[in-house]
């Protein structure tokens, strides 16, 4: 089996839960197309009633680490996914979890310099560094796992949720510069150019955009479109793929409960299957391999971020068309050149999580490429239109880690208007992350995409295959 980085085995921790849904949502779950989530969006009234107006949504990852955020994901991950009989195993409370920074990922028991709490605070309300009270000692739940330490007072968070959430904090967060994560600042670039591109074909229309883990953010947008006398609600998100999971399980439910009645819902086919959407990743693609000498053999990597088999999930049925699409798109765009392209997900595809093989991980499709004495590996991260703590962090290490790939001090991104780029060489070949779709031109094409979207329901056009189900022909 691949070696794990010690931040792969953090990020496996932190999604330990989506993991292990399969056995809970057999016995609770069923097939996408029995689940009413999925039938309800695939079902839908898509016609305009009355003055139509837009919401776009995007998950809202912070600039400045927050707390509040990642709790917010995590226990709606807890809420969507689990029964009750298994929250109440998982989400407790037994004290404030700490850890030392500098020692994130140790398995057994030290005497730590310096303890940070999910807040990032070194020390309690009294000011008393948390190494100089009474903390005890927790081994990680499995083999090459991380442990940590626990003050037992309770603070009213769940254990697991805090222990992820000084890694943000502590790793993540503190090695970009500034301490600035640019996601936000990214999607608001794109949003820019989305609303110029629906003030162009539908002048005056209300456009609002949200963050899904905001409810606040969404009750003003949805607030704002109401005053301004819409009367059908036109939602996008920015997920390439939609799942249960991320949208129609958690957020559209979210948006209907704003919305209560007072607007008519139609929900846009998911961006991914759009090719104006994908040539954003294809022209990234190009210009990489552009740069190369005409003679060098690619192996090119289309990385998602992955989700595990389970029953009652669609992301199953929408993934497909995207990733075939952009295969499709991306042989056109490569013509004449030597370059192989495979799928390939960073999460959920290792032998543990995909006994049957029946999923590439990225691992092993750089191990493939390496072997089979590709130049140039390029991985190009699909499933993301901007840099975040997934594409920056969780897909290097997680990818790379076994290679040496390591942070020895702050993220060298300083020009955040363009993608994040990786280069590292493993004996003759080089690998070559070439980050997400951001800056020009690309933002264009995604911008282009999102409106697609969003102009197929208010032109009521015909929708194009968003899934892989005989549901959506």
């Amino acid at each position: 089996m691949t070696s794990i980085s010690p931040v792969s085995l953090q990020r496996r921790f932190q999604f330990m839960l989506v993991a292990v849904l399969a056995v809970f949502l057999t016995a609770c779950g069923g097939d996408p197309e029995e689940s009413e989530s999925y039938i309800n969006y695939m079902g839908q009234d898509t016609s305009i009633e009355g003055k139509a107006g837009v919401l776009l949504t995007s998950m809202g990852l912070p600039e400045t680490y927050e707390f509040g955020f990642f709790d917010r994901y995590l226990h709606h991950i807890f809420d969507v996914a689990f029964p009750w009989y298994a929250k109440w195993i998982i989400m407790r409370d037994s004290g404030i979890v700490l850890r030392d920074p500098q020692s994130l990922f140790a398995s057994e028991e030290f005497k730590p310099t310096t303890l940070v709490d999910c807040y990032g605070k070194s020390s309690n309300a009294q000011g008393t560094p948390y190494t100089e009270l009474a903390v005890e000692w927790k081994p990680p739940r499995q083999e090459g796992g991380a442990g940590h330490f626990l003050l037992p007072q309770k603070n009213g968070h769940v254990d697991i949720i805090e222990k992820v959430a000084v890694k943000m904090v502590a790793l993540d967060y503190a090695k970009m510069p500034g301490k600035v994560m640019p996601t936000r600042k990214q999607q608001l670039a794109i949003d820019k150019e989305v609303a110029r591109l629906l003030a162009q074909e539908f002048p005056g229309i209300p456009f609002e955009t949200a963050f899904s883990f905001y409810p606040n953010s969404i009750e003003a947008a949805v607030s704002k479109l109401l005053a301004a006398g819409v009367e059908t609600i036109v939602v996008t998100d920015v997920f390439p793929a939609y799942s249960s999971l991320e949208q129609l399980d958690s957020l559209f439910v979210l948006i209907a409960e704003t919305v209560n009645d007072r607007a008519k819902l139609v929900f846009t086919p998911n961006i991914g299957a759009f090719p104006s959407f994908r040539k954003a990743y294809t022209q990234l693609a190009r210009d990489e391999v552009a740069a190369l000498p005409e003679s060098s053999r690619n192996l090119i990597i289309l990385t998602r971020h992955g989700m595990p088999e389970m029953k009652g999930e669609a992301y199953p049925l929408f993934a497909p068309v995207h990733a075939q699409g952009m295969t499709r798109d991306m042989t056109e765009a490569l013509k004449g050149t030597d370059s192989k392209i495979v799928v390939a997900d960073t999460d959920f595809a290792e032998d543990d999580d995909d006994p049957d093989n029946l999923r590439l991980a990225a691992t092993e499709a750089i191990a493939m490429g390496i072997s089979e004495g590709y130049d140039h590996i390029i991985m190009v991260l699909v499933d993301f239109l901007t840099e975040n703590t997934d594409s920056i962090f969780a897909s290097r290490y997680e990818s790379l880690g076994e290679y040496g790939f390591a942070y020895e001090g702050e993220v060298p991104y300083t020009e955040q208007d363009r993608p994040y780029r990786t280069t590292m060489t493993q004996g003759k070949t080089t690998i070559i992350v070439a980050g997400t779709p951001v800056g020009e031109p690309y933002r264009n094409h995604l911008a282009q995409g999102i409106f697609d979207a969003m102009a197929t329901v208010l032109r009521e056009q015909e929708w194009p295959q968003v899934t892989n189900s005989l549901t959506s022909q």
